[in-house]
């Protein structure tokens, strides 16, 4: 008898999805970042956590599992990293903000059961 596993339903994986956001945020305000944003959402992209501390801002994109993930690139693909890229700059110059004045980095992290595996700088866009 074959026996297949059972599909997450969407909820389930917006739930986890939800809750490796919560703990990606709440470490990085140990940290001293302050909360700015969750989920910013343009037509062209989205952001899953803006922060910032003193003089960066810092967008985040996380990725949760329950297992291992593939290889980064995989994940994290060059059109993803341009979505988010668009959104945080619609996000400064919605905010007036220039990057002249402020770092701005492009971090990643992956949550696998609750284990965050934070990359600061994992990507620059062109």
């Amino acid at each position: 008898m074959k026996v297949c596993a059972k599909k997450s339903s969407p909820n389930s994986q917006h739930n986890l999805g939800f809750v490796g956001e919560q703990q990606v945020a709440a470490l990085l305000q140990r940290k001293g970042f302050t909360l700015l944003e969750s989920n910013y959402r343009t037509r062209q992209g989205e952001v899953d956590l803006i922060l910032c501390k003193a003089d960066l801002y810092s967008f985040v994109e996380i990725k949760t599992r329950t297992k291992h993930f593939p290889e980064y690139s995989r994940v994290i693909t060059l059109n993803k990293q341009r979505r988010i890229a668009l959104a945080a700059r619609h996000y400064l110059i919605s905010k007036n903000i220039s990057s002249n004045t402020y770092v701005i980095r492009f971090d990643v992290a992956f949550v696998i059961n609750g284990v965050i595996e934070y990359i600061e700088n994992a990507f620059c866009p062109s």
